[in-house]
């Protein structure tokens, strides 16, 4: 192998050849390691507490999985320029790609949260097709 080729798990990579699966693969795994902090940090909050309640294992095992899958798809949004939340030039740097990986694997719930939010206001829902525009859309002579 020469010097610029990496393994993982045994499977061989290419720097900068296979730059853009390394980066996008770096920023699942953030997203999933943020998830697993913010699940470990309300773990011991609610043991602590007495919270604790058996029935939560499941979200706490699904939260890391979320968490990696949000962070992707989030960050496909920003780095397309489509949604705005960072400056896309993060992407540019791993650094700065597996940084914001992390914090919205973190932030994972609010950011989910938030894009229903921002859904209701673009589309309403089905009860409220009106969404925010406080008007209901028009029906051409076409409409069934």
């Amino acid at each position: 192998m020469d010097e610029r080729a990496i393994s993982f798990f045994g499977v061989p990579f290419e720097y900068p050849k296979d730059r853009t699966f390394l980066l996008w693969t770096g920023i699942a795994l953030s997203g999933t390691v943020g998830g697993s902090c913010f699940a470990l940090k309300w773990l011991y909050h609610s043991v602590a507490k007495g919270l604790w309640n058996q029935d939560r294992i499941l979200w706490r095992l699904i939260v890391p999985l979320l968490s990696g899958a949000v962070a992707i798809f989030v960050s496909l949004l920003v780095a397309s320029g489509l949604l705005s939340l960072i400056d896309t030039r993060f992407f540019e740097s791993f650094y700065g790609a597996i940084g914001a990986g992390w914090l919205i694997g973190y932030f994972s719930d609010n950011v989910l949260a938030s894009l229903q939010k921002l859904a209701h206001k673009w589309f309403g829902t089905v009860d409220d097709p009106k969404g925010s525009s406080g008007t209901t859309p028009e029906r051409t002579s076409g409409d069934a």
